[in-house]
């Protein structure tokens, strides 16, 4: 109990210490030609849950609101959808390292994830 318990606290920690920077202007999606271009996201079914930001502004990370136990990691500047994480419960918590090199999810299922940025691939599960 306490090792889950300084688990959550991390994981508070990390979600306290993110903080979003929506207001930096990143570039429309353009086509090669130089144009804008439309780029059309399936994204979560519904409507997203959490947003958060990496560190640098260039990565977004969303958990949905819909209960898919699904969340996504998308290209802040392109709009496009990077992979998809799934969870055995609904993403409750989401936030990045300080470094931007990892994520930490949190689910219903009780377990607290940390996730690698670069391959999406979960790289320890606590509890759960």
């Amino acid at each position: 109990m306490a090792r889950r318990s300084s688990v959550l606290l991390a994981l508070g920690l990390l979600i306290a210490s993110t903080v979003p920077n929506f207001a930096q202007n990143q570039p429309e999606p353009k086509h090669a030609s130089g144009e804008p271009q439309l780029v059309a996201q399936l994204g979560h079914p519904r409507i997203a849950g959490k947003v958060v930001t990496s560190p640098d502004g260039r990565l977004l990370l969303t958990t949905g609101r819909d209960w898919s136990k699904e969340a996504i990691l998308w290209d802040a500047a392109t709009g496009l959808e990077l992979y998809r994480v799934k969870s055995d419960g609904f993403f409750l918590a989401a936030a990045f390292s300080h470094d931007g090199r990892f994520f930490v999810t949190g689910s219903s299922a009780g377990a607290v994830s940390v996730w690698e940025v670069a391959t999406g691939r979960e790289q320890e599960r606590f509890g759960g």
